[in-house]
């Protein structure tokens, strides 16, 4: 089976992941140029976290504060 994502992002490349580790030959397709910071964050919850580093073996992710000045 080939799976074709649209969009590579979180949820296009975990998706490709957890469909890659299974077997499934995935190719995603995104429309942006070129990958650059967007200045925007991600709220996890912790069901969320658990089931993202279970199944895309994620083993952690990175925690970064905000500038003291905001």
């Amino acid at each position: 089976m080939r799976v074709v994502i649209a969009g590579g992002g979180i949820a296009g490349l975990t998706t490709a992941i957890v469909l890659t580790r299974r077997g499934i030959e995935t190719s995603v397709f995104e429309s942006a140029a070129a990958d650059r910071p967007q200045g925007s964050g991600l709220m996890v919850s912790a069901n969320a976290l658990e089931l993202f580093t279970r199944k895309a073996g994620v083993p952690y992710f990175y925690f970064v504060r905000p500038p003291a000045a905001l």
